[in-house]
């Protein structure tokens, strides 16, 4: 890490006027990648050609430097404590012809697949139980677990104010907190394309992308 910014900056022409790397660090055990942070100074000819800590939109283009598989797949958090990296390479492995597979979008944002890619699809088998592999979430037409609903009704019940992002609502197990809210007297913010179940509950109600909008939201309090 030291020595790429070494490079970086001689290749820039850019002073580095304070920074930290932790070198040090280690978790059950373990040493902990190195994590960068580095302040420098200069002059910005053009701020709107900034680079911002979240993406801005949807138009943008994502660059990649170097090959980078699995890396982007997850957070180094993710990667690490979920092995979600090696799943993903499982995924690729069973299925080498997926990867240039094209893609359209949805409107509800879900990724519209060529359906013969689909056919050929390859589900890896779980490693401790031999089924099919299934990410901890729960699907479209599955029943939420009840100490999950608790849990978030108890979230809900001790928040100030619950903001709802990019849902339709049109599921009761999504439409129940924002009920919820309504009934406890608590501001409820809806932010996403098209309506939604819950708008006559709502106390704020935006329509827009939510990439865009948030992205602009973080950058005015930043």
């Amino acid at each position: 890490a030291i020595k790429g910014l070494g490079e970086a900056c001689s290749a820039l022409d850019m002073p580095i006027v304070s920074g930290n790397v932790s070198l040090y660090n280690e978790t059950n055990g373990r040493a902990v990648q190195p994590s960068p942070q580095i302040g420098a100074i200069g002059l910005i000819g053009d701020l709107d050609r900034t680079a911002q800590i979240a993406f801005g939109g949807t138009q943008h283009t994502i660059v990649m430097i170097g090959d980078g598989i699995g890396h982007l797949g997850a957070s180094i958090y993710l990667r690490e404590m979920t092995g979600r990296e090696a799943k993903q390479l499982r995924l690729q492995g069973a299925n080498p012809g997926f990867r240039g597979t094209s893609a359209g979008q949805r409107p509800d944002g879900d990724a519209e697949v060529e359906s013969d890619a689909l056919e050929t699809f390859v589900v890896p088998a779980c490693l401790a139980c031999g089924g099919v592999l299934k990410p901890d979430v729960v699907f479209f037409g599955q029943a939420v677990p009840r100490a999950w609903v608790s849990e978030a009704t108890q979230t809900v019940a001790q928040a100030d104010a619950l903001l709802i992002v990019g849902s339709s609502l049109m599921v009761f197990s999504g439409y129940r907190f924002a009920r919820q809210a309504a009934a406890e007297d608590k501001p409820l913010a809806i932010v996403g394309l098209g309506r939604t179940r819950a708008d006559d509950l709502a106390t704020l109600r935006v329509r827009g992308d939510c990439g865009e909008l948030l992205s602009h939201a973080h950058a005015a309090i930043a």
